[in-house]
């Protein structure tokens, strides 16, 4: 499943684990939405992914 929103509390618990793909340049609607559902908690595993040739991960937890 894909999809930026997906970190609501009545989404989340469907999934296994979420991947999040980091970068720089996100559209305010996006910046309010993660200022309220952060990726930090949220996410499983965060990419860092503003240099696309060089990924960088930030966070890794696999699920159980």
């Amino acid at each position: 499943m894909e999809g930026v929103f997906l970190f609501r509390p009545d989404i989340v618990h469907f999934l296994d684990l979420i991947i999040y793909l980091q970068v720089d340049e996100v559209s305010p609607t996006l910046g309010k939405y993660l200022e309220e559902y952060p990726a930090e908690i949220n996410a499983d595993v965060i990419i860092d992914n503003n240099d696309f040739e060089n990924p960088i991960v930030l966070k890794w937890h696999e699920a159980t």
